[in-house]
């Protein structure tokens, strides 16, 4: 069984014209992006951008206030795009910083639409916020060692506030599980399975 399939088709404020399994509750997915685009277009417009900004004053070489970096919920921000940042800084010959702070007050505090799983730790149901970096995932990559051996497993980007746990060995065939657990303040990468010997890496994505 690889999926169900739910439909229901009805005119507005007539009747219904198609129906199978229609009163099943499915988790939205995708579907859910028709919604919020048009939502975007019809209250913001079509040149709306959501922007990422730095604010700060700075004095010389350094900088007199907290370096700010305020949200206002752009979905492609990635840490190339602080890379970016952080050189333009440079170019105007910063070299101090005394405090960093995130500002994510943009959005309110509901983190999880209707409908989402929060069990879950897949990286496609992901909280939201105003500042959502690389998604709000952290990428898995497994690669093969020798045959019995533990796989190599990498977490990109590396960090203090993520552990790891290995449970996957090189064998024959490639089937990897991964899950993210909350450990006090930190989230912990659990990765079972086993992954092809000489096969190609692996890349998951979990959500912070």
């Amino acid at each position: 069984r690889l999926g169900t399939l739910a439909v229901y088709v009805k005119v507005l404020n007539g009747p219904v014209l198609f129906a199978r399994r229609g009163r099943q509750r499915l988790h939205p997915a995708s579907c859910v992006k028709l919604v919020t685009a048009a939502a975007v277009l019809r209250h913001l417009g079509k040149d709306y951008r959501f922007d990422t900004v730095l604010r700060g004053q700075i004095q010389g070489g350094k900088m007199t206030t907290p370096l700010t970096l305020w949200g206002q919920g752009d979905p492609s921000l990635t840490r190339d795009d602080l890379l970016r940042f952080a050189k333009a800084l440079k170019a105007k010959g910063v070299t101090e910083i005394p405090a960093l702070v995130v500002d994510d007050t943009w959005f309110d505090r509901r983190r999880w639409p209707p409908g989402f799983r929060k069990p879950s730790s897949s990286g496609y149901m992901t909280p939201t916020g105003a500042v959502s970096l690389d998604g709000n995932t952290v990428e898995v990559v497994v690669e093969p060692t020798q045959p019995g051996q533990k796989a190599k497993v990498t977490l990109v980007p590396p960090s203090d506030h993520v552990d790891f746990k290995r449970l996957i060995k090189t064998g024959t065939r490639t089937r990897v599980w991964q899950t993210g657990l909350r450990d006090g303040d930190k989230l912990k990468v659990v990765v079972r399975g086993t992954i092809k010997a000489g096969g190609a890496p692996v890349r998951r994505w979990v959500r912070v």
